[in-house]
């Protein structure tokens, strides 16, 4: 129920934003100085020159793996839309301590408030039953437990949270950078398809 709140604030903010979109966004969400627009192909030409490695794309996605502020073995996904690159996210390697992932998550939390001056909007809370031990993985598996900040930024908004791993019993950091144009323009095009 938790995770479906952070959900519903997070879609709520994008909303109440893309009313500035059509007054005054011209600017798009950048990843690693990039702006999150253009074609896939050329989005992941950009991260290759930056060292990232290409592993496959498919179903609009680009995989590409590297190292991201500071983390080695980060896997990147690049997910466009009808041609045009729409959403970036960023994946750490799995850990197995509430203690680590948290202290990594609080790291990138107060470096996204230097960054860009704001505070962001969180829900950072764990059920009861849920909140010791092994109990935390299936307390964030059956999103009892919910960890994350919205940052509204210029362009678009960065989503930081902590997920259920790909291994049982170990913990994700996830950021995700998503550009308000291009995300409008997606909406329309569905809206336009049904």
């Amino acid at each position: 129920m938790k995770k479906i709140f952070f959900i519903a604030t997070v879609l709520l903010t994008m909303m109440l934003s893309a009313s500035d979109y059509a007054f005054a966004q011209t600017k798009h969400i950048q990843f690693k100085g990039i702006p999150v627009d253009g074609t896939l192909t050329s989005f992941v030409e950009k991260l290759k020159t930056q060292g990232y490695k290409l592993e496959r794309i498919e179903n609009e996605i680009a995989f590409l793996f590297g190292k991201f502020a500071g983390y080695s073995n980060c896997l990147i996904g690049v997910v466009s839309s009808k041609g045009t690159v729409w959403k970036v996210l960023v994946a750490f390697e799995d850990v197995d301590s509430w203690e680590v992932i948290t202290k990594q998550y609080q790291e990138f939390k107060d470096s996204f408030q230097l960054k860009y001056n704001s505070k962001p909007e969180s829900i950072e809370s764990l059920e009861d039953l849920y909140s010791e031990g092994g109990m935390i993985y299936l307390g964030f598996k059956e999103e009892k437990n919910v960890w994350g900040s919205l940052f509204n930024v210029p362009g678009g908004c960065v989503i930081l949270e902590i997920m259920p791993g790909v291994s049982y019993g170990k913990l994700g950091l996830r950021i995700t950078y998503q550009d308000e144009i291009n995300t409008e323009i997606r909406k329309s095009a569905t809206i336009d398809d049904i």
